[in-house]
């Protein structure tokens, strides 16, 4: 009987499935960081959780503060990816902030943890800290950044202001609220869920969650407020 040949490189080696490990590390560091914190986090339950061995942790991330970033960067890298889209795809400033707002509106709950991890870490811990900025600031700040340059080049934003103060008042007025936003919408649900609740404070918490703004009405709001704030002076 003649036996199917078995697919092979163009080394000549057999072919191996794609492993998963490492994603199941990187799953599994997030759940433990976000539960435990950085430095409470055991890499050997780590690698309990993603069904391996600590061997294998070390040898995609031979430190801790390394598998942090690394979980950080998984996400981030995704969100940086949008902003770039939504940079090229929108001519004004205005708009192109609005846009951002309505996707930071969006933010999944594994995207929302992530963002809690990156707050939490740079307050407990000076060196992630560091790292965190450092990443930033080769990443969406500099996007950022062009964009406001590009609005008071082209009279949208006042030009009288350092461009670093809009981008702070963009971030501040806009960003920072819509996260808040967001962030109380999943915790107030997570909070109707809870058994010993009463009733009567759940009716009043779900009328709450019901009146609170939509995602885009948010995002117009908070931009009619950057532009009063630092739109160019008719």
């Amino acid at each position: 009987m003649i036996r199917p040949r078995s697919k092979r490189t163009a080394v000549g080696t057999v072919a191996r499935p794609k492993s998963d490990i490492q994603e199941r590390i990187l799953l599994a560091a997030h759940q433990r960081f976000l539960a435990e914190g950085v430095e409470a986090a055991s890499l050997r339950n780590i690698a309990k959780d993603a069904e391996t061995s600590i061997g294998m942790v070390y040898y995609y991330y031979t430190t801790k503060d390394e598998l942090f970033l690394a979980v950080i960067e998984d996400t981030y890298q995704q969100l940086l990816s949008e902003l770039e889209v939504i940079l090229r795809a929108k001519s004004s400033y205005c708009e192109q902030m609005r846009c951002w707002f309505e996707r930071i509106a969006r933010l999944s709950t594994h995207e929302l943890e992530v963002v809690r991890l990156v707050v939490r870490e740079s307050l407990t811990s000076c060196e992630r800290r560091k790292r965190l900025l450092s990443r930033f600031l080769r990443g969406h700040v500099p996007l950022l950044l062009r964009a406001v340059l590009d609005g008071v080049k082209s009279g949208e934003l006042d030009a009288s202001m350092h461009p670093l103060v809009i981008l702070s008042c963009t971030l501040g007025i806009g960003t920072v609220p819509t996260l808040m936003l967001r962030a109380a919408k999943e915790s107030w649900a997570g909070l109707l869920e809870h058994e010993q609740m009463p009733d009567l404070v759940k009716t009043a918490m779900g009328e709450l969650i019901a009146q609170l703004p939509h995602q885009d009405f948010m995002a117009q709001t908070l931009m009619t407020l950057i532009r009063r704030s630092v739109g160019a002076k008719a």
